[in-house]
């Protein structure tokens, strides 16, 4: 249907007055580009141009597609909303479309769903997991996760992985939850980095389980499987992305996560790792105060993956990094405190934190101070050395330190 020549002009008018309320803002070399476009389009196709786009190309064709955008985006929306967010479970929706994982602990906001937290594994259904105390869900968790029609297996610790991003947390992850043991070699997947959490789950069984018992799990089975019974950890995979670094300390505390497994990649440097490890776990005031409340330390195996890789460095040469490096945070935040001098006698962190405490010329990883009550043991693996990814799944199962050569 052709357009009158009223509504032709009203467009190019209102096309017209965007490009010039726009123009100030924008750099030179694009508008050198939107006028070159709209030139070639005014000689080379001018019935195109003047039928078609208004007589301004440029502006008719980016007020398409940013008007198909919200149109995209409106739809997605409804969809979510009718058929994942719906029944007033809405951090599905905020999930996909925001940049946060919810704080991920039952003070903060009791379910973690689908948009937030993605299941791994063949025991499990690709569905969001509602977190409770450890070893139970409360009796809303439950109505809510029935309510959704998700599975959500028994666990009796939690155990998280994180570490910059880049380092092979999900890697792990995969490792410990998707491969049967019986296999004698296995291949890393690709990923991605992401702004949601992944969990899955390592069971007892995982050692040289079949795939009956699989099926039985990701069924569901009948409330008697011993299957069920035997889901022991329930396993974390926090993502390095950095504006997530402040909600980490909200799922480290003693209540919530066992021990801890931190992720460094062996062939990049240390920086980025370490100022997560220093500023959300080391001196971050609630982990500190509330594993020293519960009598117990933080227990976390820092695991420097990508070993088998060309440049990759060993541990005892990742250990040293790290603690320089933490060494240098430390004095920044020192200098800080006390106005750009170097005393080395103030007792307070910055605002608040916790101090990291030093006995000789640097950091002691082995004792990092009374106020800290975490433990650090460093190893390292590649995704090709199985007997390191086997040492992880046993921390991981059940809290046992590898033995270091």
């Amino acid at each position: 249907m052709a357009t009158s020549p009223k509504t032709k002009g009203d467009i190019h008018h209102l096309l017209t007055t965007l490009r010039k309320s726009t123009a100030p803002y924008l750099p030179p070399p694009l508008l050198q580009t939107i006028h070159a476009a709209d030139t070639y389009l005014h000689i080379h196709h001018p019935s195109v141009a003047n039928n078609y786009l208004a007589s301004e190309p440029t502006a008719a064709l980016a007020s398409s597609l940013f008007l198909a955008w919200i149109v995209w985006k409106s739809l997605l929306s409804l969809h979510y909303f009718f058929h994942g967010g719906g029944s007033g479970d809405s951090s599905v929706g905020w999930g996909l479309f925001g940049r946060s994982t919810a704080h991920l602990t039952g003070e903060q906001g009791d379910g973690i769903h689908g948009g937030v937290l993605t299941l791994l594994g063949k025991h499990a259904n690709r569905a969001g997991v509602a977190m409770g105390k450890k070893g139970g869900r409360d009796e809303r968790e439950t109505s809510s996760s029935s309510k959704l029609g998700r599975y959500e297996p028994p666990f009796q610790e939690t155990v998280v992985i994180c570490g910059a991003s880049g380092s092979g947390k999900t890697a792990l992850l995969h490792y410990l939850c998707c491969r049967n043991t019986a296999e004698i070699s296995w291949v890393p997947p690709v990923t991605v980095t992401s702004l949601v959490a992944n969990v899955g789950y390592l069971a007892e069984s995982n050692y040289g389980r079949d795939d009956s018992d699989d099926a039985a799990i990701t069924n569901g089975g009948s409330d008697s499987s011993n299957e069920r019974d035997k889901i022991a950890v329930r396993i974390i995979d926090y993502p390095g992305h950095p504006s997530l670094n402040t909600q980490l300390p909200t799922l480290l505390i003693p209540s919530t996560t066992s021990r801890l497994v931190f992720a460094f990649d062996a062939t990049q440097s240390v920086v980025e790792g370490v100022s997560l490890l220093y500023k959300s776990i080391l001196i971050h005031s609630q982990v500190c105060q509330s594993w020293k409340r519960s009598g117990k330390k933080l227990v976390i195996l820092v695991v420097c993956t990508k070993s088998d890789e060309k440049g990759a460095k060993n541990h005892k040469r990742m250990k040293i990094q790290v603690r320089n490096e933490l060494d240098r945070l430390r004095k920044v935040d020192l200098a800080l405190a006390n106005g750009g001098s170097n005393g080395e006698n103030n007792n307070h962190g910055r605002n608040g934190a916790v101090k990291l405490e030093v006995k000789g010329k640097t950091i002691d990883l082995e004792h990092l101070g009374d106020d800290i009550p975490v433990s650090l043991h460093f190893m390292e693996t590649g995704f090709c050395d199985l007997a390191g990814l086997n040492a992880v799944r046993e921390f991981v199962a059940n809290g046992t330190l590898p033995k270091l050569k």
